[in-house]
């Protein structure tokens, strides 16, 4: 707009060379060169905003996008850590099981040990 401005100076400063009736035409004529050129300045700066803005949307999109698919990611490792933490608890949990078996069985058989051998010491008695 600044360069329209001094340009509109520039044709202003020429005419003023010119005669009465050839300065009001000229004047007129600049004065609707620099109010075409003034609305060609603003549409053009708005396209530029749209532009502009339509690329702010597009890098929110993007961005929205990339957090999504990053939010999908953690809560997929989420559920892998709880499933795997699951699965440790399982089988924390059978071999207590099984320990606790073979302590039984072991407890059992010594007693039954324990049993015949007080069976025989009374025989032998």
């Amino acid at each position: 707009l600044r360069e329209i401005y001094q340009r509109g100076l520039r044709l202003v400063a020429a005419s003023e060379a010119l005669t009465g009736e050839q300065h009001v035409r000229r004047l007129d004529g600049v004065r609707r060169r620099l109010a075409l050129e003034k609305g060609l300045a603003e549409v053009q700066q708005g396209e530029e905003r749209e532009a502009r803005e339509a690329l702010q949307v597009q890098h929110a999109l993007e961005e929205q996008r990339r957090l999504e698919e990053e939010s999908r990611n953690l809560k997929k490792l989420q559920q892998e850590e709880r499933q795997r933490k699951a699965r440790e608890e399982r089988v924390k949990k059978e071999q207590e099981r099984r320990t606790q078996l073979n302590v039984e069985k072991e407890e059992a058989v010594r007693k039954k040990t324990e049993e015949a051998a007080a069976k025989k010491r009374l025989a032998e008695e």
